[in-house]
Parts: structure tokens; sequence; C-alpha cells
């Protein structure tokens, strides 16, 4: 088993990814981030901690009001953020 799949730099190497995207390439976004829910919450404080300039906005709820708000804010990214976070059950 190498070290990108033990977890190790995976979250930081994308965040870097993003990151030259946006701010060498020009490349804004928006771009999907799909992650497991146990590590959403810590995907989010990476990005406030590594890269505080990307827009992330988390998608994920149980709750079908909220989760048609979200669909709004999808089809609203490009105005709100360049990142969107959304989680996967296994």
């Amino acid at each position: 088993m190498t070290q990108q799949h033990r977890g190790l730099g995976k979250t930081l190497q994308t965040i870097s990814f993003l990151a030259y995207l946006k701010f060498e390439l020009g490349v804004a976004g928006p771009h999907l981030v799909v992650a497991p829910l146990s590590v959403l919450s810590s995907w989010m404080s990476e990005f406030k901690r590594f890269c505080p300039e990307l827009k992330v906005i988390k998608l994920h709820s149980s709750d079908p009001a909220e989760r048609e708000r979200l669909k709004e804010t999808i089809k609203q990214v490009s105005a709100i953020g360049e990142i969107c976070k959304s989680k996967y059950r296994r």
C-alpha cells in the first residue's frame, strides 16, 4: 500500500492543486471535491487553514428542505464559491 492510500497528504495536495488552478492558471472553478462523511468537517477546516482565500461550500444534509436549498446553491455556485465539498457513504 502506498502512502497515498493511507491518507498521507492527499488533502493538502488537493488544496494546493485547486489553489494553483485558481491563482496561477486563472481557473476559478467551480470544482467538486467528494469525500467520506467522516472527514468532511476536517476537509473544511484544512481549506480554512491552508488556503482561506478559496471559497468552499459544504454540500451535505439529511433534511429534505435543506437539500432543496443546497440544490439552489449548486446552481449559483459560480457566484458563491469555487469549491463544493460533498460526501459519500461506503
